[in-house]
């Protein structure tokens, strides 16, 4: 086996540990967080890129954007409020590796401040964290849309139906550059009044060609 051991069955994991259970992996730099007294789990059912389930390499974080000097000021908005300081570091609170998950969910922890130097601008009650996969395969950091939001508790656990890479793309069905693939909303074209997005006139046009036009002909024949 992987351990020299005569007769040993021993294999390395995933992480390349000799007899390892898969969880000792080492995260992406990016995701890289400490451990808290104060934790809360997010459960995500399912989780994807372009519509393809997560490989088992790759990695889900959550993150805090921003923290107020004021623990009551959960939003950029609250602290101006207050008066009180806004510093926009986007901070690594918690990440699980996809393959480390169990069937069927994948649960991903948020660490909240616990009064430590370790902890400063984790997670406080009634903030909502936001997440990001990491694509192993394109060694590639991607925003995510989780498809329900919950605010952080202490030792909450919350059940997330989805979670998907974020493509920017319209949104709304009548405009002529709709995405259906998008889940986070883009600017959207509209077509010129009495036209579709084709260019072509739908109201009708006169004898003169003008859409819409009130030009007629005469009973000479001339328009």
């Amino acid at each position: 086996g992987c351990d020299n051991a005569c007769s040993s069955t021993l294999e390395n994991d995933e992480c390349g540990v000799c007899g390892g259970d898969g969880l000792t992996c080492a995260p992406p730099e990016a995701f890289v967080f400490n451990q808290s007294t104060q934790q809360a789990f997010y459960f995500f059912m399912t989780a994807s890129i372009g519509g393809e389930g997560l490989s088992g390499d790759d990695w889900i974080g959550s993150f805090r954007n921003g923290y107020c000097s004021n623990p009551v000021g959960t939003t950029e908005e609250i602290c101006e409020i207050l008066g009180e300081e806004w510093n926009p570091e986007e901070i690594c609170v918690g990440t699980r590796r996809w393959g480390a998950c169990n069937e069927g969910s994948c649960d991903v922890p948020a660490m909240g401040v616990d009064g430590t130097d370790y902890t400063v601008g984790y997670m406080t009650g009634g903030v909502i964290p936001t997440f990001k996969i990491y694509d192993a395969s394109n060694d590639e950091y991607l925003d995510a849309i989780p498809s329900e939001d919950y605010p952080w508790a202490p030792n909450g656990m919350f059940a997330v139906n989805s979670l998907e890479n974020a493509i920017v793309g319209c949104l709304e069905m009548d405009a002529c550059n709709y995405d259906e693939n998008a889940n986070l909303e883009g600017d959207c074209v509209y077509p010129e009044e009495n036209y579709d997005c084709e260019g072509n006139c739908i109201i009708g046009e006169d004898c003169a060609g003008e859409c819409g036009g009130s030009s007629v002909v005469d009973h000479c024949g001339t328009c």
